[in-house]
């Protein structure tokens, strides 16, 4: 077995909406977790983040064209590692296309800069047509993006830390973690390829079920899971993102 892979690019998005048990920026956070299919080669089983390779696409010309909130220089300037800009602002851009293709969510805006109104019958049934190439890699999301006059929202994300497989694994990734909002009036899609279980929940609880052997994990999401736990409200939770307190040091992945 090869034992130094080099690791690939990756971006892994952490979704998150108020408890609806509660109201306001008073409400506990809770995170949009997905389990991995038993015949999975990576994780199988495993509960996770929506999150997957980067692909050249993203870093394409016409893909970065289409990013409002964040450049390519101000992406490097965040990552820090020496990466080429537009690669930089491509993990970005990653972090989108991959929330889209496992969750069905899409951040996003119009050439005006208001939220779009994805809830019409035929814009969802175009969504859901063009979610389905782009997850089969027959057409780019930068080709629907501009069909249907849509601008990435690259802002919406807070970058939060960077996880690396170790050496000795088979499958290696470098992979980015982001933070984001569930937008207003859109609703996660858990893609069944990928996802055999889709569910909201506390990170707290989702710890507890960690620690009782009822949710498998591996260590990038269970960190993560702890560091959000630290804030007790989502007002808090983006608070301290915005400010870029809730970023934390990059780790080895276990």
């Amino acid at each position: 077995m090869q034992m130094s892979l080099v690791p690939k690019k990756a971006a892994t998005v952490v979704l998150v909406r108020p408890s609806p048990t509660a109201n306001g920026a008073d409400a506990p956070a809770e995170v949009f977790l997905t389990q991995r299919p038993e015949h999975m080669v990576f994780a199988a089983g495993n509960f996770v983040f929506p999150g997957g390779k980067l692909d050249p696409s993203d870093y394409a010309p016409e893909n970065l064209a289409l990013a409002r909130g964040m450049d390519a220089d101000r992406a490097a300037r965040i990552l820090g590692d020496g990466e080429l800009p537009e690669r930089s602002l491509g993990l970005w851009l990653a972090a989108i296309r991959e929330l889209f293709e496992e969750a069905g969510i899409l951040l996003c805006m119009t050439k005006e800069g208001d939220a779009p109104d994805l809830g019409g019958e035929e814009l969802q049934a175009r969504l859901a047509a063009g979610r389905d190439d782009v997850h089969q890699r027959t057409r780019t999301l930068a080709s629907l993006m501009r069909e249907l006059g849509l601008y990435y929202t690259a802002g919406d994300l807070h970058y939060l830390t960077r996880w690396i497989t170790p050496v000795f694994f088979p499958m290696r990734f470098d992979a980015r973690y982001f933070l984001c909002r569930v937008p207003a009036g859109q609703v996660p899609s858990a893609c069944r390829r990928e996802v055999s279980v889709a569910r909201w929940i506390q990170p707290a609880e989702a710890l507890g079920r960690w620690r009782a052997g009822e949710f498998k994990m591996r260590g990038p999401t269970a960190t993560t899971l702890m560091r959000l736990a630290g804030y007790p409200t989502c007002g808090s939770l983006f608070a301290a993102a915005r400010e870029g307190e809730l970023a934390f040091q990059s780790l080895t992945a276990e």
